[in-house]
């Protein structure tokens, strides 16, 4: 599955430069540029240490269209890639790096899977809640060291 498509280049990089482009004939067509693209996204986000979601993504967030978009200009561009081309490139697939480095994260739109009544012990999945705890939000279950009158480093 392809994260961009004609529609979404012309809007980022206008349908002039397309134009110019696929009418000098030199380079490859912007299918199979995008698709290309996208294949260098997928293998990237493949990398993922304990990645939480499927690919291709089914809903790609606005970060991964447009890292494909300038991964898909590079290769339409080829060898006459301007600097303003390269380095837009050069800063994607950066990103792609620190994705698989854990320097940066990848945000996915949350999709709960459908409830089919099966048995629970077969279903897989994670949840996070950003609960955080503490001696004071525990209290009431364990008996604080305050109410207890002791030192929480002793007891």
């Amino acid at each position: 599955m392809a994260y961009l498509d004609e529609t979404g280049y012309t809007e980022r990089f206008t349908q002039r430069e397309l134009q110019q482009l696929t009418q000098t004939g030199g380079g490859i067509k912007l299918e199979q540029a995008i698709a290309d693209a996208s294949e260098t996204v997928d293998s990237y986000l493949a990398a993922i240490p304990g990645r939480a979601f499927t690919l291709p993504l089914a809903v790609p967030p606005a970060k991964i269209v447009g890292v494909t978009a300038d991964i898909a200009r590079y290769e339409l561009w080829a060898q006459r890639a301007s600097e303003e081309v390269q380095r837009r490139y050069e800063q994607a697939i950066n990103y792609l790096k620190d994705l698989v480095a854990g320097r940066a994260s990848l945000i996915v739109g949350d999709e709960t899977p459908v409830d089919d009544g099966g048995d629970p012990m077969q279903r897989v999945g994670w949840r996070r809640n950003r609960r955080v705890f503490t001696d004071c939000s525990l209290g009431d279950f364990t008996g604080s060291p305050v109410e207890r009158g002791g030192d929480w480093r002793r007891d």
